[in-house]
């Protein structure tokens, strides 16, 4: 367990950065991005050592992270001694009088410090980069629930805006549901009267992660037709902790930018969100949704239909759209027809890998190189994730013995092209020092 050892060095840190220690150099600023950047490894951590199993290749990535870690801790037992030093030859000085050499010495001894502490961000940061990669694949629902925040984790939190340059193909599965969410519902007349009730549709789209879900929603809410046809959207980023006045003050919020929720209980808010809805034909987005194992399928089932209540009374009609990797999610939402989403087609994976992997560069000048890619995007089986992951390593490695050496050590450690750990894993060892 490495997560012992990180909360150590955390609180190392911030006993660094507190009034015990008055910096003459600009070390201050360093120690408070180590802390921070602790934090945020120590979420990780935490939600790799908890999961029931780990695979041979979530094993190898944690090992790696680890080791990091442990390097980082070496660097601050060397601040400790380094501070130990100072502080006896500050009681010699007071003993034989102020010395420019031992002062001089001590300055020199912080520089390199400097040096060595920004050595190690640099090399976290990039550690912390591929860690919270990983924690996106294996998904949160195994983490300790004292380890996660009460909201979404930050790396995890979408919105409806995307990268736009990066966003190739998925043009049928687009339009598909784009025309799913342009259907008009049965509504029987007396529904305006307010004699029926009927419940909000729902469109579920589930793929495994990586696969490229939340971007599809994201080219559907922008869609041009969606503005046009519906009077009012929103865009929620649900994760794993389901926290119902959460997300609808983020429905609220998102609908009505100058609304003031303040003192709003969950009652209040359900009757704001009603009257909002009624009279007008709305769409909300529900991306990466997750199932709470530990209540079981009827509380799943009753806390949605709690916080879709309010969603009954939009007499035009309201549509929800939902992203997941779990098919119990779309039988709990009352989705009788998920969408499932495959991998990109063949022709849209290379133009994905060719920009991330070739920038604006054209692979016919380079068709060695070329001919290595498209053999290692054969083997990705249309992951977004794993393109993007694979073409931003290669990237930076352009020449052909690197991608070659890539695509032999693919070759050889991946038996399954669907296993997108071990893709991650593989462009993570082969990180640049």
């Amino acid at each position: 367990m490495v997560s012992p050892v990180i909360k150590l060095m955390f609180e190392k840190v911030q006993s660094y950065i507190s009034t015990q220690y008055k910096w003459r150099s600009n070390l201050d600023d360093d120690l408070k991005k180590l802390e921070t950047i602790l934090t945020e490894i120590l979420l990780v951590v935490g939600t790799a050592e908890r999961r029931r199993t780990l695979d041979c290749t979530q094993q190898a990535l944690l090992h790696q992270l680890k080791d990091a870690v442990y390097d980082a801790e070496d660097i601050l037992d060397e601040f400790d001694y380094m501070l130990l030093k100072e502080n006896a030859e500050k009681r010699n000085l007071r003993s034989l009088g102020s010395s420019s050499i031992s002062i001089a010495k001590r300055l020199v001894g912080h520089d390199e410090f400097r040096s060595k502490l920004r050595k190690m961000l640099k090399s976290l940061s990039r550690v912390k980069e591929c860690a919270e990669m990983l924690v996106r694949v294996i998904g949160p629902e195994n983490c300790s629930s004292h380890m996660l925040p009460e909201g979404p984790l930050q790396w995890r939190i979408t919105s409806s805006f995307s990268l736009g340059e990066f966003v190739v193909g998925r043009q049928k599965e687009r339009d598909e549901l784009v025309n799913r969410l342009l259907e008009q519902a049965d509504i029987p007349k007396s529904r305006t009267e307010g004699a029926i009730s009927v419940s909000p549709e729902v469109i579920t789209i589930v793929g495994t992660g990586g696969i490229g879900k939340t971007t599809l929603a994201q080219i559907i809410y922008n869609d041009k037709r969606i503005e046009d046809n519906y009077d009012m959207r929103a865009w929620i980023c649900v994760s794993h902790v389901f926290d119902k006045v959460r997300i609808t003050k983020e429905i609220l919020t998102s609908i009505d930018k100058t609304i003031d929720l303040t003192n709003f209980n969950f009652s209040m808010l359900q009757e704001e969100l009603k009257n909002k809805v009624k009279m007008k034909k709305f769409l909300l987005v529900l991306d990466d949704v997750w199932y709470d194992e530990k209540v079981g399928g009827p509380i799943n089932a009753d806390r949605w239909r709690e916080l879709f209540a309010p969603l009954w009374h939009g007499f035009k009609g309201v549509k929800i759209l939902v992203t997941t990797r779990m098919v119990i999610v779309a039988n709990t939402l009352d989705c009788t027809t998920p969408f499932p989403l495959s991998g990109l087609e063949s022709e849209d994976s290379w133009e994905l890998f060719r920009r991330c992997a070739f920038n604006s560069g054209d692979p016919k000048e380079h068709l060695e190189m070329k001919s290595i890619g498209e053999r290692i995007v054969q083997r990705l089986n249309g992951s977004a994730l794993a393109i993007k992951a694979v073409g931003g390593h290669l990237s930076s490695n352009f020449n052909d013995q690197e991608w070659n050496r890539y695509y032999l050590f693919l070759n050889k450690g991946l038996s399954n092209e669907k296993d997108i750990m071990t893709i991650l894993r593989l462009s993570y060892e082969c990180l640049p020092e």
